[in-house]
């Protein structure tokens, strides 16, 4: 008897969990970005984490926050921008309210090399 439910209950279970899964496939998330502020040889700009609560008290959850590079080069001049920016993986549901908050897709920045969040 335990070994008849045991292998009915199992493969209902295994299901569940695999469907559980499937809203964190990476094709339903997007990457945003918005630039820290930092200026060279003045300022170390926005912290990661302080920008990201501009995304999660507007309720968009972020799985990954980095630090990164736009891709473009920038002359080695104080007082002039760093082209550091700040990179959040979030659901697509939750761009067009990311962008009213001042973010954009990484996909709008040709020269971005993309990398995996550490988080």
């Amino acid at each position: 008897m335990i070994k008849a439910l045991c292998i009915l209950i199992l493969p209902a279970a295994m299901c569940m969990l695999l469907a559980s899964c499937a809203g964190t496939d990476a094709t339903d998330q997007v990457k945003v970005y918005k630039y820290d502020g930092s200026v060279q040889c003045e300022s170390s700009g926005t912290s990661v984490e302080d920008m990201q609560r501009e995304l999660t008290d507007a309720g968009i959850h972020v799985a990954c926050g980095q630090k990164a590079g736009d891709g473009y080069a920038y002359a080695a001049v104080c007082g002039t921008a760093t082209g550091m920016i700040n990179v959040y993986t979030i659901g697509n549901a939750d761009l067009p309210e990311a962008e009213s908050l001042g973010f954009k897709s990484t996909g709008e920045l040709p020269d971005y090399q993309d990398q995996d969040c550490d988080q």
